[in-house]
């Protein structure tokens, strides 16, 4: 690992990839700028959470409202626009707690770490993961809206518009794709 992969992780790094950092300790170094460097790093980026909250709440939007309600599917769109529905929203709680996502395999736990009723939000999204049914969704985001804070735009283009730039054009941004952004 060198002194620029350590810059530039401070400076743009995913969240996976900041959170690799949030125990690292420095056991040997010549370099006095390293341990600076290394402080930076597994820090939640506040200056992205308006826009990273966006680009969650339009992947929820598309794949409950659209993709869920508004259309037959089944199979294997059914079994993907459920984990979208459930993992967008658990990044949504993340961001608004301010907390960096670790990694898929710990999610469930870093939102249960956030609250009680964040707890049951989880208990509420196993049990969608496994019955995969419309109303066991709707039970899981009638809890999530229940207990977020996030005020999403009131004009709708705004959302499906970040939902096309994230899902369709991501690669013309300067930054992580959505799922590890």
């Amino acid at each position: 690992m060198t002194k620029e992969y350590l810059k530039e992780l401070a400076k743009k790094g995913s969240e996976p990839a900041r959170n690799g950092f949030t125990k690292a300790r420095i056991l040997f170094c010549n370099d006095a700028d390293i341990e600076d460097i290394l402080s930076l790093i597994p820090v939640f980026q506040k200056t992205e959470k308006k826009e990273k909250l966006l680009s969650f709440y339009s992947d929820f939007w598309l794949n409950y409202y659209y993709f869920l309600k508004s259309r037959p599917i089944d199979g294997y769109m059914k079994m993907n626009t459920i984990v979208e529905i459930i993992y967008s929203i658990y990044r949504i709680i993340l961001q608004e707690n301010e907390i960096l996502f670790d990694c898929n395999r710990r999610l469930e736990q870093q939102v249960e770490s956030v609250s009680e009723k964040a707890v049951e939000l989880v208990r509420l999204g196993r049990k969608l993961e496994i019955s995969q049914s419309i109303q066991d969704a709707d039970r899981f985001v009638d809890k999530f809206m229940e207990i977020t804070t996030y005020v999403p735009p009131k004009d709708l283009a705004v959302v499906l518009t970040r939902y096309s730039k994230d899902f369709q054009e991501w690669w013309r941004q300067l930054r992580p794709n959505i799922k590890e952004w």
